[in-house]
């Protein structure tokens, strides 16, 4: 597929803290969240009829790349940059928080080069993504409310 005669579909999704290495301990949680995104990408992909469609896909959890990349109806590229909390990372070496701090920086830009963004939360960092408003902001969705 020629991607530049694609539509391009950003997919942030948040697996929470607790998920920020791999996913470890949450893979049932983190498996139901994937689906859900799974069910918003396929109606969007239905809504553009024609079109062919391709999804790039950030999250704090690699477990939920590899869920996403594994879609065998879409093409899927996975955002492989380390995720990072700075709560959380807060003792790693300075080269790896500098990696670390640069991916902070262009996981939302990566978002929003993309003809739309699908968010799996209301999250400040997909929110981040939004605000940058390169492409309409009418092509957000939210897919996922959570309490």
């Amino acid at each position: 597929m020629h991607l530049e005669q694609a539509l391009s579909i950003a997919l942030h999704i948040r697996s929470r803290d607790s998920n920020m290495d791999a996913g470890s301990g949450r893979e049932g949680d983190t498996a139901n969240l994937v689906d859900q995104m799974e069910i918003c990408t396929s109606i969007l992909v239905k809504r553009m009829g024609h079109y062919k469609c391709y999804a790039i896909v950030v999250s704090d959890s690699e477990h939920t790349k590899q869920l996403v990349e594994k879609w065998a109806w879409l093409p899927v590229y996975a955002v492989h940059t380390k995720p990072f909390h700075i709560d959380i990372n807060i003792q790693e070496s300075i080269g790896a928080t500098r990696d670390s701090v640069l991916s902070m920086l262009v996981d939302p830009f990566i978002l929003a080069w993309q003809d739309f963004l699908i968010l799996s939360s209301s999250f400040g960092y997909g929110r981040l993504a939004h605000s940058v408003e390169i492409y309409a902001t009418d092509n957000d969705i939210e897919c996922i409310n959570e309490k």
